[in-house]
């Protein structure tokens, strides 16, 4: 299960960076996920993330953040068809006219939330020191 939160780590950081540096494809690949199948796929991403998330969170340097974060996204993903597709693509909509420097922004929480991630999953606890 590691290894399916780190590949989301990777892709996370990988839309962060594309977010960061060319701000108009990423608004085009949020558009791309603006219907019925990339709607259900976004909450099954989540939902799967935060199985992953329960199963690891044992075994990492931030237990009870990664437990917490593991429960939210769950439910988040599993509220996400309780919100209908029309409010995907009010959001979409919204991100599509949003500033570049805002889109950069996004991009650059997106690395930030990645890296932390993969840090707390990426070893094990951490020791206390001498």
């Amino acid at each position: 299960m590691t290894v399916v939160v780190l590949l989301f780590c990777l892709s996370t950081f990988a839309l962060g960076a594309l977010g960061l540096v060319l701000p108009s494809q990423l608004r085009r690949f949020v558009r791309r996920f603006a219907t019925p199948v990339g709607f259900y796929c976004g909450a099954a991403f989540r939902v799967v993330l935060g199985v992953a998330l329960l199963f690891v969170y044992p075994t990492t340097r931030a237990p009870e953040f990664l437990q917490v974060l593991g429960i939210m996204l769950i439910l988040g993903g599993l509220s996400i068809p309780l919100l209908g597709l029309a409010w995907l693509r009010g959001m979409a909509d919204w991100f599509m006219e949003c500033a570049p420097w805002l889109v950069r922004g996004w991009g650059v929480l997106a690395i930030s939330f990645s890296l932390l991630l993969a840090y707390a999953v990426g070893g094990g606890p951490l020791e206390p020191g001498p």
